[in-house]
């Protein structure tokens, strides 16, 4: 019996490193698929590929060239002409007479490149130390000293642009450069179990029917409004359609000898949780203690530390230091005049109002996913407080996103904001519902009384009538499904103004609701209707009087689940 034990044990064993090495082989495939596609339509992102198969193309790296002399933002295309450099000797010369002008890390005065936020502290600093290796070009103080610690915090703790369906793939470009062509076996490891620590949580947040569209600390609506569409999404699964023109994350990936076991292995179709992503601001001091005042005062702006209280003196300093007091990250920070003496005084309340949300570290986050619907969240995180790049919850039925967002909306379509929410949600989150309170703080409505400019409280939902294959209104809710999969959402009214799901005038207190399910969960789409019409809610604003102060409750119950908060 116990030999028969054995053998049932080894074939399971066998079996599964059969699926395995499967799941690489159809990697492998769909990745020379994207080598083919690639020499279909030549671009300054397939253009990687095409190098890496020693296919020339000098048009277009001149292209490149002519692009990265010019463009406000260069790193996004030297980035590519770093790998192109180290991939072929086709032009070497082109390429490096095109790229020494570049200080490659922050000068004096400087006024227009962005070093700090993480997705260009890493192509900066990539580039630097691959050119200094393979070319032995000399690099900025403390470059050795500042990736290794980048690399060790990713590795460590996460990244703090999480789940960022816009910044992801930059990121991801300057630590496989790194993972491909650094000479330095440390820095190369790093680097390897960084990019695949980020490839793995972009998985996690992958829906079974090829859909990614996470809660995120930085993003803009047009990533959430067609998110079934996804190059790399494909490469990693399999799931949705060949792409056409592959993307610069896809391109990177697909000329990458990244060992991809681990993060093939990590898929996983369901999942229902909640874990916090990177430190916190206040494990900051401590994690960066080792590094020049300089160094820690750019850590600190990754993670979104501009002009949160304990940061700002630290800010402060090292905008008077570097002389940025003229760079545009800075005089459009916030898209107000006299920003620096707004919030000089960092322990002033409408400074703390404007600028604590920014920071992104230490954010709890929820996921419930199961087939084809997700629902993700940040877990109550800075409730009433100015909104910046953050998505603090999503909803996903199939490859539809919705989402509410505070603030005026005219037409989705062209709605990009360089702050995304006016003001931020309480979330809470179990499972596959979601609680969504809002109540902006009071210095969000007296904004123009402090000479902010005029900030609008409405909330709006994101709900694509024409995308689902139905939908209908149930009281206050508004119910969707699309293919299998299920969604629904819970308004504080039954308004729509311009054409879009929103309350009439500045309600300031709303409460909103979100929840998913699929053929799975529900059965069908009308006994997923029976548990919507069978909901509850209650919302009350009352005045406590043992504590002296106003508070404000929200409960919604659906199904099996309820959930409830007060407001203080």
């Amino acid at each position: 019996m116990k030999s028969h034990y054995c053998i049932y044990i080894l074939l399971i064993f066998i079996f599964s490193a059969r699926v395995n090495a499967l799941d690489l082989q159809r990697y492998q495939i769909r990745v020379d698929e994207i080598l083919t596609q690639s020499t279909v339509s030549p671009n300054y992102d397939n253009m990687l590929a095409l190098s890496y198969q020693g296919i020339d193309n000098a048009a277009m790296v001149e292209a490149m060239i002519d692009k990265v002399k010019t463009d406000r933002i260069p790193d996004f295309t030297l980035i590519k002409l770093i790998r192109i450099l180290l991939n072929s000797e086709s032009y070497d010369d082109t390429i490096l007479t095109g790229i020494e002008h570049f200080p490659y890390w922050i000068s004096q005065g400087e006024t227009q490149y962005q070093y700090w936020s993480e997705n260009h502290m890493i192509m900066w600093m990539s580039s630097e130390w691959l050119l200094h290796e393979h070319l032995g070009r000399h690099t900025t103080p403390n470059l050795a000293q500042r990736l290794r610690h980048y690399l060790a915090l990713k590795v460590e703790h996460g990244f703090y642009e999480f789940n960022s369906p816009v910044y992801y793939k930059f990121t991801l470009a300057g630590l496989l450069n790194l993972a491909d062509f650094a000479l330095d076996n440390q820095i190369k490891g790093q680097a390897s179990l960084a990019a695949q620590k980020l490839l793995t949580q972009f998985l996690l947040f992958t829906t079974e029917a090829g859909t990614y569209a996470p809660t995120t600390g930085r993003a803009y609506t047009e990533h959430y409004r067609n998110p079934g569409n996804h190059g790399l999404i494909y490469l990693l699964t399999g799931m949705g359609n060949v792409p056409q023109n592959p993307g610069m994350d896809v391109s990177f990936l697909a000329t990458s000898a990244l060992d991809m076991a681990p993060v093939l292995d990590s898929w996983q179709a369901s999942y229902s949780g909640q874990f916090m992503n990177s430190h916190s601001l206040a494990e900051s001091f401590t994690l960066n203690s080792d590094l020049t005042r300089e160094d820690r005062a750019v850590f600190q702006w990754s993670m979104g530390g501009y002009f949160a209280p304990s940061v700002a003196e630290d800010t402060l300093w090292a905008i008077d230091h570097y002389d940025l007091s003229e760079h545009e990250a800075f005089k459009n920070f916030a898209g107000m005049p006299n920003f620096l003496q707004w919030f000089a005084d960092s322990a002033a309340t409408i400074g703390a109002t404007f600028s604590r949300s920014s920071v992104l570290t230490g954010t709890r986050l929820n996921l419930y996913k199961n087939a084809g619907s997700a629902l993700s969240s940040m877990d109550n995180f800075w409730g009433g407080y100015y909104g910046y790049q953050q998505w603090p919850i999503v909803a996903v039925a199939d490859d539809i996103a919705v989402w509410p967002l505070s603030g005026d909306v005219d037409d989705w379509s062209t709605y990009r904001p360089y702050t995304a929410n006016t003001h931020l949600p309480k979330v809470l989150q179990q499972d596959n519902l979601a609680l969504i309170l809002y109540w902006p703080n009071t210095e969000i409505s007296l904004a123009n009384t402090f000479g902010l400019g005029e900030i609008s409280t409405k909330v709006n939902i994101y709900w694509p009538e024409s995308e689902f294959d139905e939908w209908q209104q149930e009281g206050r809710w508004l119910v969707g499904r699309k293919g299998d999969s299920y969604v629904a959402i819970f308004r504080d009214c039954t308004d729509k103004v311009n054409d879009i799901y929103s309350c009439k005038g500045d309600r300031g207190r709303q409460m909103w609701g979100s929840y998913v399910g699929n053929t799975q969960t529900h059965g069908s789409y009308d006994a997923f209707l029976d548990v919507i019409r069978s909901s509850s809610y209650k919302e009350s604003y009352t005045w406590n009087w043992k504590q002296w102060q106003f508070q404000y409750y929200g409960r919604i119950t659906v199904g099996d689940k309820s959930l409830s908060y007060t407001w203080k």
